[in-house]
């Protein structure tokens, strides 16, 4: 009832993530009858109901039928690149100004009072843990851009080291180090004594 679109030989019609449904329709409005008709017998049987006040048609292409396909199905039209799951959907890849939700995350998890309470073991464990996998779920889409990269590194130099936008402190340690293993590298002690 529902065609989607094709993968090789893998015919796509929807893809679920938690309680959100993506469901994919060739432009016609037949196909928009038939999801409707699909969703009324969902709620039948479920006794649960499909919210059209939070479901939205999106258009790829077939922009001349949006307002017809929006119509049988009761929802708002949007348009790329939109938010889903944390993620520009639609966005082109190489744009910079995606990557600004990892860095504000970034620079909320290491806001510069946080700095006072902890040691240095402990801001490299906060670092090394939570911090350098924030940015794992973008990269997994998208291509890490260098300026991305390099801000991101800065903001965890700045939290390590303690410099802000008006003062620099000295790095005690190269960062290259700071990043290594600690079976590649010294431990902390080791570190502080080498350069005291």
């Amino acid at each position: 009832m529902i065609s989607g679109f094709s993968v090789g030989s893998i015919q796509v019609s929807h893809l679920q993530y938690a309680d959100d449904t993506l469901v994919f329709l060739d432009g016609k409005e037949k196909g928009a009858e038939n999801l409707v008709l699909v969703l009324q017998i969902f709620e039948s049987i479920t006794g649960l109901r499909v919210n059209f006040n939070k479901s939205s048609v999106i258009s790829i292409g077939a922009d001349h039928k949006i307002e017809d396909i929006a119509r049988i199905l009761n929802c708002k039209i949007e348009k790329l690149p939109l938010k889903f799951l944390g993620l520009a959907v639609g966005a082109n890849a190489r744009c910079v100004d995606i990557w600004d939700v990892v860095i504000e995350k970034f620079q909320k998890k290491l806001a510069p009072w946080k700095r006072r309470f902890f040691t240095k073991a402990g801001r490299v464990l906060l670092i090394k843990t939570s911090l350098s996998s924030l940015p794992i779920y973008y990269m997994s889409i998208f291509p890490t851009p260098v300026s991305v990269e390099k801000k991101l590194n800065q903001i965890m130099r700045n939290f390590m080291w303690g410099s802000t936008a008006d003062s620099r402190k000295i790095n005690w340690v190269a960062w290259e180090r700071v990043c290594t293993t600690k079976k590649k590298g010294w431990t902390w002690n080791q570190k502080l004594k080498a350069y005291q």
